[in-house]
């Protein structure tokens, strides 16, 4: 497979940013360098353009990673919380919404390795209650839909599964969950299964329940819980990154904003879980993606195989859908005629990206808590991806 992230266009700043390269003091800033490039250009570039951004939204994260080089840095800007003038560092916790798909694909994968889920058997060998309608015209069977088409969005199940249970604000409904199979039974599939592409969150609750219950837990919610901190988060060390916030992590949340200035009262959290409502940091996400990079490792011990990691990340033979080729749990888009690998997150009213150049082992993580388009954290993240790439591979695309 050809792991490339296509170049894209810099803007003339960018491009300045290249030929004046400062050498200055970081601030609150996290850098770390083994051997290799300080990425200075990069870290000026990211830096002016968060502090720009904070003009508009609450507050930003930024994580930048070369796994190769061992090259970390992480900062933050603006406020988590500008009421109680406590500003966004490096381990401030952003809910980073979609981009927990990754990591659900990770638990999935885990089980495949262990021989408990064959990516190409039918879910409902795991889990029997699970069943929806066909589509009136399309046709479909939700007795066909297996783990692999669930992970590369091909089940041919709906976008949404949506009530009053399904988000809460101030704490989860930590009972959801476990009825939830009986909720989308009355929901009619959209596609026959494996014959097209369809953005699909009720795909990735659906994969977070089979995790739970194909490891053993009889509780849903906390089973899933239990499962990604015992198998995930505490393998990788990370301290600051759970799929169900507790009274220990509240402090470090980001608060939520719907601009500068309007903080909402209360956080409104995901009950699904699987699908969107992991809450991380800068420094764990720079954690993950040197795992990713390095080949899903961690330290001394494995959170996946190389094979099962290759597997996620292959697209060769996968359908696309709206510029995007969906792996297992990744996905290479196509945004304004550049193409990137990982994946985006956004909820309430928090603006997330995970993006990588896998030819070069470059990785990067930009978090808001601020409400405004998707296209903000995207449109920097890929500018300082790019540049990033420049100051370690040379190699600069700069045609229209």
């Amino acid at each position: 497979m050809r792991k490339f992230l296509g170049r894209i266009t810099l803007t003339n700043a960018s491009i300045t940013m290249i030929l004046v390269a400062c050498i200055f003091v970081l601030a609150g800033c996290n850098g770390d360098s083994g051997t290799g490039i300080e990425f200075t250009s990069t870290i000026e570039l990211a830096i002016e353009s968060a502090e720009s951004e904070v003009e508009f939204v609450a507050g930003m994260t930024i994580a930048l990673v070369d796994a190769e080089n061992n090259f970390t840095w992480t900062s933050g800007f603006g406020y988590a919380d500008s009421i109680n003038d406590i500003p966004v560092n490096a381990d401030t916790m952003f809910m980073i919404g979609s981009i927990s798909k990754p990591f659900t694909a990770i638990a999935v994968m885990q089980l495949v390795e262990e021989g408990l889920i064959d990516l190409d058997e039918p879910i409902v060998t795991y889990l029997p209650q699970f069943s929806m309608m066909p589509h009136p015209v399309y046709g479909g069977s939700y007795q066909n839909i297996t783990t692999r088409m669930l992970l590369n969005h091909t089940s041919g199940l709906p976008r949404d599964y949506w009530d009053g249970r399904v988000s809460t604000f101030g704490e989860h409904n930590d009972s959801f969950l476990n009825d939830y199979i009986a909720y989308i039974s009355e929901l009619t599939m959209i596609a026959e299964e494996g014959t097209s592409v369809s953005y699909s969150n009720i795909g990735y609750t659906i994969l977070g329940i089979l995790v739970a219950t194909v490891a053993g837990y009889d509780d849903v919610f906390e089973g899933f819980m239990n499962y990604t901190n015992e198998n995930i988060f505490t393998p990788a060390s990370v301290n600051r990154s759970t799929f169900v916030m507790n009274d220990e992590l509240y402090p470090y949340v980001a608060r939520s904003y719907l601009n500068r200035a309007w903080q909402n009262p209360e956080i409104q959290f995901l009950n699904t879980l699987s699908d969107g409502s992991m809450f991380s940091s800068a420094n764990d996400m720079a954690i993950f993606m040197h795992i990713i990079l390095n080949g899903i490792n961690s330290q001394d011990e494995q959170l996946l195989t190389q094979d099962s990691f290759m597997q996620m990340i292959d697209f060769d033979s996968n359908q696309s859908y709206d510029g995007a080729t969906f792996g297992l749990g990744f996905y290479q888009v196509q945004y304004q005629d550049i193409y990137f690998t990982g994946h985006i997150g956004s909820w309430s009213t928090y603006r997330s990206i995970m993006v990588f150049d896998l030819e070069s082992n470059i990785g990067v993580f930009i978090s808001s808590n601020g409400g405004g388009r998707n296209d903000i954290v995207i449109t920097t993240a890929i500018e300082i991806l790019q540049m990033a790439v420049y100051e370690k591979t040379g190699e600069l695309n700069l045609e229209q």
